[in-house]
């Protein structure tokens, strides 16, 4: 969210809080992305693209695009934030931000397993920064036709 902010204040965008939604189950319930879809596609000013945080909620939106005869990318482009190798397969094919979530993880279980063997608290937290990547596709490239 902070990066997200930050990004368009660098950019001298506005924040449109309206266009923030939160899905409490991470997208788990479809019904609460179909919620937060509806009330970004109704809106007076839609959005013109969406980045989803979760697999699920990414998934999620495009079936609701799907049901509600929304182009993507057409109407609105799609970026998730993924680790599914199947996102290339999909119709459009998902751009996606991939996180390393092996390294990800393999980092925070050495984390923790020397935080439960210091015998001292730990006063001190370190932030550790990995490297992502943007793969662009189709949901994200809007199809221009040249006159």
């Amino acid at each position: 969210m902070e990066g997200y902010k930050s990004a368009l204040k660098d950019h001298k965008i506005k924040i449109e809080e309206q266009y923030i939604q939160f899905c409490a189950h991470g997208g788990l319930i479809y019904k609460e992305v179909e919620v937060a879809m509806d009330k970004l596609m109704k809106s007076k000013k839609k959005p013109d693209a969406i980045l989803a945080c979760s697999d699920k909620i990414t998934t999620n939106i495009v079936r609701y695009c799907q049901h509600s005869k929304i182009s993507i990318p057409k109407e609105v482009s799609l970026v998730g934030f993924s680790n599914l190798v199947l996102t290339d397969l999909l119709v459009p094919s998902l751009s996606i931000v991939m996180q390393p979530a092996y390294e990800m993880g393999r980092v925070a279980a050495e984390l923790l397993i020397k935080n439960i063997e210091n015998k001292n608290a730990i006063k001190q937290f370190e932030n550790i920064n990995m490297p992502a990547i943007l793969h662009q596709r189709d949901s994200s490239r809007k199809k221009t036709t040249k006159p």
